[in-house]
């Protein structure tokens, strides 16, 4: 696909109805030195474009650097705050698991313990 494809593309996907809490911004540094903030699904983690249209210089630019600056639209953190609280209850659910996991290996081996002190005696 070209380029231009892309960006009809691009364009297309943009139109469609997403809550910007599904969203992050991006500062993307261009080969002239510009800085160009893009907005980008936040499955996504790089940028994927590597040629956009500066505004400064009017033309194509490659990107040098990017940089996830976070939520779109969320001024205050509470985006970041309820992803950082969703992340953080699901880690302490993975290590309740394996907290039980633990748990139930130990009165296994205390289990095996017994048994083979019991068979030597």
């Amino acid at each position: 696909m070209s380029e231009r494809q892309v960006e009809k593309l691009s364009a297309l996907l943009v139109s469609i109805k997403t809550e910007n809490r599904d969203l992050d911004d991006w500062d993307l540094t261009l080969t002239c030195d510009h800085v160009v903030r893009c907005t980008q699904h936040r499955d996504h983690d790089h940028y994927s474009r590597r040629v956009v249209d500066c505004p400064t210089c009017a033309t194509r630019r490659g990107v040098v650097e990017v940089e996830r600056v976070g939520p779109t639209d969320d001024p205050e953190g509470r985006v970041q705050r309820e992803r950082l609280l969703s992340e953080l209850q699901a880690a302490k659910a993975k290590l309740e698991r394996q907290r039980r996991t633990v748990e139930k290996t130990q009165r296994r081996i205390d289990e095996l313990s017994e048994k083979l002190r019991a068979a030597e005696s």
